[in-house]
């Protein structure tokens, strides 16, 4: 089982209001989640069944632009193992029957609502350790930012010039083999 890295942050509890009280939280570290794409995610699929990596990208953009259709058409789609996209909208109330329209309608949302046998769970408080669906949370400390060096100050005009060192040094030159 792969371990979460994560980190603790500070937040408003309403972030709109700077007077608001600072809350302690977590959150992945980051920089550590990586982002699959269909074709990152086609040659994983690839290493453990029958198709190509083609192929099974073939399949995934299908299932892609069928999905989108059946969500268009206002239909679900659900995915055994994974969940249901469906969509939903945005309509603010008005005061008479005549003015509720579908120009009304202001935005259109794809949503998702995962499959229970795809919840994770957290590990350290899951009953059953390393079960399929745990997930284990290691929490780190994030590096402390330095301050940059502060520059050499540039000597006066009366002062003579520092001595510098001459540029290159053994570690740079090229090891040279004797028997050649």
């Amino acid at each position: 089982m792969a371990i979460v890295n994560v980190v603790r942050t500070q937040r408003r509890k309403m972030m709109s209001d700077p007077k608001s009280p600072m809350l302690h939280t977590l959150k992945q570290k980051p920089g550590e989640a990586k982002t699959y794409n269909l074709k990152r995610l086609a040659s994983e699929i690839e290493t453990v069944g029958a198709l190509s990596s083609e192929d099974v990208q073939h399949v995934l953009q299908s299932c892609v632009r069928s999905m989108k259709t059946i969500l268009r058409d206002g239909n679900r789609v659900k995915i055994d193992g994974l969940g249901t996209f469906y969509i939903t909208f945005r309509c603010p109330g008005v005061a008479t029957e005549k003015e509720c329209t579908v120009k009304s309608i202001q935005r259109v949302n794809i949503r998702f609502k995962v499959s229970d046998t795809m919840r994770l769970v957290n590990d350290s408080t899951a009953t059953t350790r390393g079960g399929d669906n745990n997930v284990e949370f290691s929490l780190i400390k994030l590096e402390e930012k330095t301050t940059p060096p502060v520059p050499p100050v540039p000597p006066a005009d009366d002062e003579e010039d520092p001595i510098v060192p001459p540029a290159g040094d053994d570690e740079e030159d090229p090891i040279v083999d004797p028997t050649l």
